[in-house]
């Protein structure tokens, strides 16, 4: 895996990333207010940007590196890559 695919995954691990559902948590929003900044209405978690968001900003960004990963993802490597995942 790539050092800064690394990077990303150690942020969202540790809650140290500036998505909604962080940092106005730390303002004491309830969580179903904690909603996406680019529009949608569903909450602005981990979750929903990397997989569910349909805005075409994120999906510039996250498609190709979900896809570049994924290719990675042999039978050979799949231990390895959740291996580090937990890791982080």
């Amino acid at each position: 895996i790539y050092p800064e695919y690394k990077r990303a995954i150690a942020k969202i691990r540790l809650s140290a990333h500036k998505l909604p559902i962080e940092t106005e948590g730390y303002m004491k929003i309830p969580r179903a207010d904690r909603v996406c900044t680019l529009g949608c209405e569903a909450i602005g978690d981990e979750m929903h940007y990397l997989f569910d968001c349909e805005h075409p900003a994120i999906q510039k960004v996250y498609t190709p590196i979900i896809v570049d990963i994924d290719t990675q993802l042999t039978v050979g490597n799949i231990f390895y890559f959740f291996y580090a995942f937990l890791l982080y």
